[in-house]
């Protein structure tokens, strides 16, 4: 670099002109600042795409960074302008530099006050510091990336601590405190008189108000200084509003757990009970979010444990948008690829008492299902290998989402995920493939690792039936498998349309428990085989692109580029295809000339009459204590 510098300066070239780079083998790479100066793409091949294979090798540490400024030094032009075109220098890079070479920041613009805390002179920053400012955020210098005082104090801890008593503004010294790893001026910082974990505080700095637990992320000794800084400071909270206030201690506790701390109630709260600067840290109540909301790819348990070793051990704790941390992660399920960990999160959060069960909060318009058991079944749907320490924390009973659609009788249970095609999942012809071939052994599975009695197994599949039976019958949802929301006229316009369907499925449904009533001595997975042989010959089983919600996949291969006309298009052929396979199973049937209803009543009859001669012949035998079990007609061998 320092040849082409002294090659460019005897040829009368300037560094900093700038040019349009051209590219044919890496244009999505050069392409990204047109144009630029020699120095400025030097920078930037130097510290953008650290990770790219083409520009690995390019990777400098910071004393090769330091040195390059060396170079630099000697041709005014050049150094001077640094400022201007070094669009990717890093911000920890040039931190260093400046420590590294004290000249350099006086060529920058560097002085006063900014100047003392560089040489690191305890004195000249006593002397130079503003005795009049009242501001906490020092204002930042006129220099290169334009560092304050309490940045460039970062590492030298008297200066630090010197700034931290006049109550300086810690914001952006602490981001780069956790970005070099430096814990002894982190917990000098931690150490503020100075409401640091509100979320007003920090937005001084940073217009999004970051946290800085969130700051301290992923560092783990950091994330440590933090979460006991925090924890010790709202003990002291609580324990400043139980004497000024005259409460309970557990009763504060347990409306600060149960209620979402907005802004104006923190600041009720605050002004009534005087509480100093320092203490106003209720911002965000549960630190669990943080893992969850702004590092929704954290699933490493040690910054779990750092939280609960600290002192939170409360895991009904609302998080910032209300939801508690299990609500949260199960939330967020959706966007997740691998379930595997989620389960591990899942099963420690609930050892250590999480709530399975969010219907009964302030929150229920926050989460897509109430229950916990909806969440497993989807992350059983995705992975093979479950952890199967939370599955003993389902209900005893399965769960329902208490919606009003017609394919349920008292709501949606978790099971449903498992059996039909969910928005909550990507559509693709692989998965609603698959899903058709294997989704009663997965619910066979999910119910056995649930642990469920007979009679909620009985009830689960019996549901099942009746979600198949409506899906059948072209019946449009209204609950949590709707794509849009739907208003409540909308709903009702579907329910009145859908009326005459919604009379075949109860009589269908009720058909179901008489014959397996009749049928008692049959085992449920025996019966549902018998129940769909009969099923199969009247109403028309439903192929993959007619079971799928979005079947973008049957003509297209890009689902995203699919607009809504086309699919809405394709989605009429396929109902028509399906009508015409329909006509002709009736025709083959015998049942031709038929309306639906005498259809099914005809069909459906004859199979209860069956079954209820095999209930006679059953009693029979026990009344005369014969020794053969007489079996059911449809089962017996040709």
């Amino acid at each position: 670099m320092s040849d082409l510098l002294r090659i460019a300066k005897s040829s009368k070239v300037d560094p900093m002109t700038r040019v349009e780079l051209k590219s044919r083998r890496y244009g999505w790479y050069h392409g990204a600042i047109i144009p630029m100066t020699a120095m400025s793409y030097y920078y930037f091949i130097s510290f953008e795409f650290p990770s790219s294979r083409l520009l690995k090798r390019f990777k400098m540490d910071s004393h090769q960074f330091t040195s390059i400024f060396q170079i630099f030094k000697p041709y005014e032009d050049v150094i001077e302008s640094v400022d201007n075109n070094s669009y990717y220098a890093g911000r920890v890079e040039t931190f260093q530099v400046l420590l590294a070479d004290p000249e350099l920041a006086e060529i920058w613009g560097y002085s006063g006050i900014y100047l003392s805390v560089i040489y690191r002179s305890l004195s000249k920053l006593k002397s130079s510091f503003p005795s009049s400012w009242t501001d906490s955020v020092l204002p930042e210098s006129p220099g290169f990336k334009n560092f304050d005082p309490m940045e460039l104090a970062v590492g030298w801890n008297e200066g630090l601590q010197f700034l931290v008593d006049q109550g300086c503004h810690i914001g952006r010294a602490f981001w780069l405190a956790c970005n070099i790893g430096d814990e002894k001026s982190a917990s000098i910082m931690l150490s503020s008189r100075n409401g640091i974990f509100s979320l007003d505080y920090n937005r001084r700095v940073d217009r999004y108000g970051r946290h800085l637990l969130g700051t301290a992320f992923p560092d783990k000794g950091l994330w440590h200084l933090t979460a006991k800084e925090l924890f010790q400071r709202r003990s002291e909270l609580n324990q400043w509003l139980t004497s000024t206030l005259n409460l309970d201690s557990q009763f504060l506790g347990g409306i600060l757990e149960s209620v979402k701390i907005t802004t104006s109630l923190q600041d009720q709260l605050f002004e009534k009970g005087n509480v100093p600067e320092r203490l106003k840290c209720l911002d965000c109540t549960s630190p669990y979010g943080f893992l969850i909301d702004w590092h929704s790819e954290c699933f490493d348990l040690d910054f779990y444990n750092i939280l609960y070793d600290n002192g939170f051990v409360s895991m009904q704790e609302l998080c910032c948008d209300g939801r508690t941390a299990l609500a949260d992660l199960c939330n967020g399920l959706a966007r997740l690829y691998n379930h595997r960990e989620w389960f591990e999160v899942v099963a420690w959060l609930v050892e250590r008492g999480a709530e399975p069960d969010f219907s009964h909060g302030n929150f229920d318009d926050h989460v897509r299902w109430p229950h916990l058991q909806f969440y497993t079944a989807v992350a059983t749907d995705c992975e093979d290998e479950e952890d199967t320490r939370i599955f003993g924390i389902c209900k005893s009973t399965i769960t329902t989402d208490f919606c009003q659609c017609s394919c349920s009788s008292k709501g949606c249970i978790p099971p449903f995920v498992l059996w039909s095609c969910f928005y909550a999942r990507n559509c693709s012809n692989g998965t609603c493939r698959r899903r058709l071939q294997f989704r009663q052994r997965k619910v066979q599975h999910w119910l056995w690792m649930c642990g469920f009695k007979r009679h909620e197994i009985e009830r689960s599949f019996e549901e099942l039936c009746r979600r198949e039976l409506f899906d059948r019958l072209g019946m449009r949802h209204i609950c949590c498998t709707s794509r849009y929301y739907q208003s409540t006229e909308e709903k009702e316009e579907l329910l009145s349309e859908d009326a005459p369907s919604s009379a075949e499925l109860f009589w269908l449904v009720g058909i179901y428990k008489k014959i397996r009533k009749q049928l008692q001595d049959v085992t449920i997975l025996r019966f549902w085989k018998l129940w769909w042989m009969a099923a199969d010959d009247v109403i028309l089983p439903l192929l993959p692109e007619e079971a799928c919600h979005e079947p973008s996949w049957v003509r297209y291969e890009n689902r995203y580029s699919v607009r809504y006309e086309e699919l809405e298009e394709l989605k009429t052929q396929i109902e028509q295809k399906r009508l015409d396979r329909w006509q002709y199973l009736r025709k083959e049937a015998g049942y031709g000339g038929l309306e639906d209803n005498q259809m099914f009543r005809f069909h459906f009859t004859r199979f209860w009459l069956l079954a209820k001669a095999h209930r006679q012949r059953l009693v029979s035998r026990k009344r005369r204590r014969l020794m053969a079990r007489p079996r059911f007609i449809l089962t017996k061998r040709k």
